[in-house]
């Protein structure tokens, strides 16, 4: 019995006997040769025909082997790109920014500088983060300040500053930011002086402040810190010869400074009239509030009320004697 030479290798069966001596040894040697080769190939490859793993490595491909040639154009991915005459890999870079030196190792040009671009993106980093990603919305008249725990809090501004609607923080400053009044009912003196004595001007009552800058009680006012101010004190009496003001730093208890001098005539005089010492002083109240007071000192004793100032004496209509203006030149925190 023959075979065809074209009959497929799983077609042969080793059972069937072979038509000669000669024709059953070949066929013998090609059996075992085909189990062989099945062994190898189970070896050798995966189910799916691929190669198994480490299989061929570059001990079984011959030097230069491969080349740029038997590279398939779809081999280039992201970053690469395949060399039009001579098919090798390239890598894509800014030919402006970038140079491949001599040990094929890519690095920036001499003479670049980058520090444009740093800034370009530190620009634009700051510009992305807007007021919808930040915890609170600044409204008119309050700026943002950190809270502490990683957010920020709108803040209402206080003392001589203002803030508009569009951003501008402005110093108040050209009109009196303060004003305090010595005051009593109508027809009524402030009080009496004495001699070498300095007395204190009472009844103070606070008629404007424009940003909560002072609290006045009694004979008494309070500057919050943080301004240098700037006082404009008038201060009357009457019928005690000579008199002068001064204004007392109640705090540190120092002068300040001393108002100017004022001539009054004697009580009971017919010469007698009122006549004012006036104080300009600027203070600096920079870390914490500081107290004041307005004092009088006169050559000769008046016991008789209006001492501290003749009333009007207009019905319903209340004595103002002292009058403090206190503006705000600057702020003491300022850079």
């Amino acid at each position: 019995m023959s075979y065809d030479a074209t009959n497929n290798l799983n077609d042969l069966d080793e059972t069937k006997p072979a038509g000669s001596e000669d024709a059953a040894q070949a066929d013998e040697i090609f059996r075992e040769t085909r189990r062989v080769f099945k062994t190898l190939l189970l070896l050798f490859l995966n189910p799916d025909g691929t190669f198994k793993d480490d299989v061929i490595n570059t001990t079984q491909v011959l030097n230069d082997a491969v080349t740029a040639l038997k590279l398939n154009d779809n081999v280039a991915g992201a970053g690469l790109r395949r060399n039009a005459t001579t098919k090798a890999l390239e890598l894509l870079f800014d030919s402006d920014l970038f140079v491949i030196d001599g040990n094929n190792a890519l690095s920036l040009k001499s003479g670049i500088d980058l520090s444009d671009f740093v800034t370009g993106l530190q620009d634009a980093a700051i510009a992305s983060v807007g007021v919808s990603k930040l915890t609170h919305a600044a409204s008119a008249g309050r700026v943002l300040l950190t809270n502490g725990v990683g957010g920020v809090e709108p803040v209402q501004l206080s003392g001589a500053v203002s803030v508009s609607p569009s951003g501008v923080v402005t110093l108040n400053t050209g009109i009196a930011n303060v004003i305090v009044f010595e005051t009593t009912g109508s027809g009524t003196g402030a009080g009496g002086l004495t001699a070498a004595t300095w007395v204190d001007r009472a009844s103070l009552v606070k008629q404007l402040d424009t940003n909560n800058l002072a609290v006045v009680s009694g004979d008494t006012i309070t500057l919050q810190p943080g301004f240098t101010y700037l006082f404009d004190i008038q201060v009357p009496a009457f019928g005690v010869d000579g008199h002068i003001a001064r204004l007392w730093d109640d705090t540190g208890g120092t002068i300040v400074a001393s108002g100017t001098s004022s001539f009054t005539g004697k009580a009971a005089d017919s010469n007698e009239q009122v006549d004012y010492s006036e104080i300009f002083a600027a203070v600096a109240v920079e870390t914490n509030s500081r107290s004041f007071k307005v004092q009088s000192n006169c050559q000769t004793t008046n016991a008789d009320s209006k001492a501290k100032g003749h009333p009007a004496s207009v019905a319903s209509v209340a004595e103002v004697y002292t009058r403090v203006l206190i503006y705000v030149l600057q702020s003491t925190n300022a850079a």
